[in-house]
């Protein structure tokens, strides 16, 4: 089993070869980079909003999930990471140290293993991606992927001021792999910028 299940921002069943998955996810690192970290937090504080209005969030337990990443809350969070100050994402800041000055930079590719066991739990790694700029290559488990890869999906329907959904999902792929496949996931590995 080998196959891709959300690429180019759209559900689809394939075969994939990871050298291509991963040049296209690096090509929309610059997209990712040219958005403000506001325009993204925004953009994810409609997509919650978004989960639940539409009665998602009750389906799939989102709550958890919808706290964390509302304006207020991720903008805490962000800036909590970076010092106190998440424009450090976005431009040169000064964040406290008298001799230098800060500008946070997006490390690429971010390649997740996920658990079988409760697979929307990886949406906190993928999110945060994202709202760092960076892009999402994602080896999804067997087990419960579809709830994964539909509620990856509806990022497809909120579009912001500056941000349209269908071309912010391009910057997440999903995939299965067997686990005893050893050689796409080395080259998996050896692909990442980060692992988790």
């Amino acid at each position: 089993m080998k196959k891709t299940l959300f690429f180019e921002g759209e559900i689809k069943e394939q075969d994939f070869i990871v050298s291509n998955i991963v040049t296209y996810l690096r090509g929309k690192s610059e997209y990712l980079h040219g958005l403000s970290t506001d325009e993204i937090v925004e953009f994810f504080n409609e997509l919650m909003l978004y989960w639940e209005k539409s009665g998602l969030s009750k389906k799939y337990f989102l709550k958890n999930i919808i706290d964390f990443f509302k304006y207020n809350s991720l903008k805490n969070k962000l800036s909590v990471s970076f010092r106190g100050n998440y424009e450090v994402l976005d431009k040169i800041v000064d964040i406290g140290d008298d001799n230098l000055l800060f500008h946070a930079q997006p490390r690429g590719v971010v390649v997740h293993w996920l658990a079988g066991n409760v697979p929307i739990l990886g949406l906190f790694s993928i999110f945060i991606a994202l709202a760092t700029k960076n892009v999402s290559l994602v080896k999804a488990s067997p087990k419960g992927y579809k709830d994964l890869v539909l509620l990856i999906d509806t990022i497809n329907n909120i579009k912001t001021k500056k941000i349209d959904g269908r071309e912010i999902s391009k910057s997440i792929a999903v995939i299965l792999v067997d686990n005893e496949d050893r050689v796409v996931h080395e080259e998996l590995s050896s692909s990442a910028n980060v692992r988790i």
